[in-house]
């Protein structure tokens, strides 16, 4: 015999909707970790941001306090020529060949090596607060010829003395009989500014002309740098912006005050790498504090997902049949009250369904042994049996004793009705005693027309 063979149809699968618990987890640290970026970008962006306006504040204030110092210092030394040269005494000392006289060079935090002298208007140096030097030292001297007439100051010139670029204040003495002059050197007041107001920053100092076309001091090599012109540097132009590439080549963030009563400008430089080196340390401690409470978040999100979903997992193999036992049992001690809510509830309802399917069991039951009971009694019956439909008088259902009482087969039966069994003379009192309704009539078992 041929088969065929049928192919069998998949099952289908459920539809799934929505996401998963560990997919929502998933978006949950991602989101964390996005918010966690974005708060160190942002927090990284504003400490560069504090800094470097921390940084160009101090560099303002260092530049404006040096500027003050300096303008004080500068002015002492004014007040201290023009005092000396108001003094009678001073044009005794350059009217006089052998006139004796002494002077002290009080310098301050800034100007700190120098000297004081009296100079004839010839270049000769007449008394002095160092030793006494031969001749005219000074005749060349550019600033002389100003002096005897006003006072001046100038800067920068080489001292002729100490071979160092210098400072000069001067005042006139007499009717063109000569000045006091003061002579500071140069060198020294950079790393003086760097030591008084350099701070933790260890700002550069640059003290330069009004017209920033020539370095007077400065707090980094001053013995390279004063004198040097500024030409094709950031400081050609005193409107430069804040933040410049120092003339050694390190960009700074500089801050510029000009020095009152003086032709010179001082600038204060903060590192701009040193700076933002300072935010990006403050970063990262932050980034570190960050990065140790997402830690702790994830530690917290996978202990929350591991009580949720441990426990939903077992009760979903419950649910399935893959493991025995009440709902309850399997997620005791694992999940959230929720769960175990929820598992009380499962049990309850499978209770339910189990007492209703017992129900239904025994009903089952009990319909199969009323239904044997009744085959046994109408189907195993030796005498003729049949139902009938009381209405129409027809056939329902006959035993095996009627169809061998009758000789009629049982698709014949159940295409009559009773009258046509009985003889026709037996008809009339048949119906007669069947319309009328008596108790005698209603009855089970043998009847007959008698």
């Amino acid at each position: 015999m041929e088969m065929q063979r049928r192919e069998r149809a998949p099952k289908a699968t459920p539809e799934r909707r929505g996401w998963s618990l560990r997919n929502y987890m998933a978006l949950f640290i991602v989101a964390l970790l996005g918010v966690a970026f974005g708060a160190e970008v942002a927090f990284r962006g504003m400490a560069e941001a504090d800094a470097r306006q921390t940084a160009e504040a101090d560099a303002n204030f260092s530049a404006r306090v040096a500027a003050a110092e300096i303008a004080n210092e500068l002015a002492l030394l004014e007040r201290t020529t023009a005092s000396v040269a108001a003094n009678p005494q001073a044009a005794v000392v350059l009217s006089t060949p052998k006139a004796s006289c002494t002077l002290t060079f009080a310098g301050g935090i800034l100007f700190t090596a120098g000297r004081l002298e009296i100079v004839r208007s010839d270049g000769t140096v007449k008394c002095s607060s160092g030793p006494l030097p031969s001749g005219a030292v000074y005749a060349t001297a550019d600033w002389l010829p100003i002096a005897v007439h006003r006072p001046v100051i100038a800067a920068h010139f080489t001292d002729p003395i100490t071979q160092q670029l210098s400072a000069v204040v001067a005042a006139p003495v007499g009717s063109e009989l000569g000045a006091v002059v003061g002579i500071v050197a140069l060198s020294p007041v950079g790393p003086n500014l760097l030591t008084t107001f350099g701070g933790a920053r260890n700002l550069e100092f640059l003290v330069t002309t009004s017209d920033t076309s020539t370095i007077v001091a400065r707090s980094i090599q001053p013995a390279r740098w004063v004198g040097t012109g500024l030409a094709g540097t950031s400081f050609a132009s005193s409107a430069g912006p804040v933040e410049r590439r120092g003339i050694d080549g390190t960009t700074r963030l500089y801050g510029r005050s000009v020095i009152a009563a003086t032709p010179w400008t001082v600038y204060a430089g903060a590192d701009k790498a040193a700076t933002l080196s300072a935010a990006d340390q403050f970063s990262n401690r932050t980034l570190a504090i960050i990065l140790a409470g997402v830690g702790v978040m994830l530690v917290m999100v996978f202990v929350v997902y591991q009580r949720v979903s441990e426990p939903v997992r077992r009760l979903s193999l419950v649910m399935r049949g893959s493991t025995p036992g009440p709902a309850v049992n399997a997620v005791a001690g694992h999940g959230a009250a929720e769960v175990t809510g929820l598992a009380e509830d499962f049990d309850e309802l499978m209770a339910s369904i189990n007492r209703e399917l017992a129900d239904r069991l025994t009903r089952e039951h009990a319909a199969t042994v009323s239904e044997r009971n009744y085959r046994t009694l109408f189907e195993g019956h030796p005498q003729p049996m049949w139902l009938y439909d009381v209405d129409t008088l027809a056939f329902l259902n006959v035993n095996d004793a009627a169809i061998a009482e009758y000789g009629y087969t049982r698709d014949e039966f159940l295409a009559m009705t009773i009258k046509d069994i009985r003889p026709p003379e037996d008809v009339p009192k048949f119906l007669e005693l069947y319309s009328t309704k008596s108790p005698s009539f209603d009855r089970t078992g043998p009847w007959g027309t008698s």
